[in-house]
């Protein structure tokens, strides 16, 4: 009888036990911080282009499956800014030019150059050469997949033009295009 009644009491204790006196509750709020610093993608280095020296439209520009950014990143990445640094005595123009435009005095010729997009994600706007930095909109490059072996291109149009110059150069640079890239995409414009 006495071991009956100890399990019995030991049924009930742990019974017992197993059920809360008190409900307590409560959320836990886990944040996760993505670390992108190891963005990996290529920007166009170096491209020739030919003017005709009494002004009018550039020949030999780049196709566009060459002149190209592409993210290597298996995230996206966007063109967060894109700005150009005039160089050899050329001024940056914010139209087209033709035989028919004065240059600046005392500079080699004012240039013209549009960088038009092709593979971007959304709305895109094509981006003229200007010396102050500006986020082009929409330049935005979807990342590759997991162990893919190549990246994503965001190919880039090129096309321009050169007033007359004031003196006949021979391979000497014009432009630095300077491309900041961040990961993400492109915010909206208002």
């Amino acid at each position: 009888m006495r071991k009956i009644i100890l399990a019995a009491a030991l049924t009930a204790a742990l019974t017992l036990g197993a059920a809360p006196a008190f409900a307590v509750g409560g959320t836990t709020n886990i944040k996760v911080t993505t670390d992108a610093t190891a963005i990996s993608v290529t920007v166009p280095t170096s491209f020739t282009v030919t003017g005709p020296a009494e002004g009018g439209n550039l020949t030999g520009v780049p196709a566009k499956t060459v002149h190209k950014i592409t993210n290597l990143s298996t995230y996206p990445i966007y063109v967060s800014d894109i700005k150009a640094e005039k160089q050899g005595g050329w001024e940056l123009a914010s139209s087209p030019l033709t035989s028919a435009t004065t240059s600046v005095a005392g500079v080699t010729g004012d240039i013209y150059m549009k960088l038009t997009p092709d593979g971007a994600t959304g709305t895109v706007d094509p981006w003229v050469l200007k010396a102050v930095g500006s986020a082009p909109k929409g330049w935005t490059v979807a990342g590759k997949s997991v162990g893919a072996a190549s990246g994503v291109d965001l190919q880039i149009a090129v096309e321009g033009s050169i007033s007359p110059v004031k003196k006949v150069v021979a391979t000497d640079p014009a432009v630095n295009v300077v491309y900041t890239v961040a990961p993400g995409t492109a915010p909206a414009t208002p």
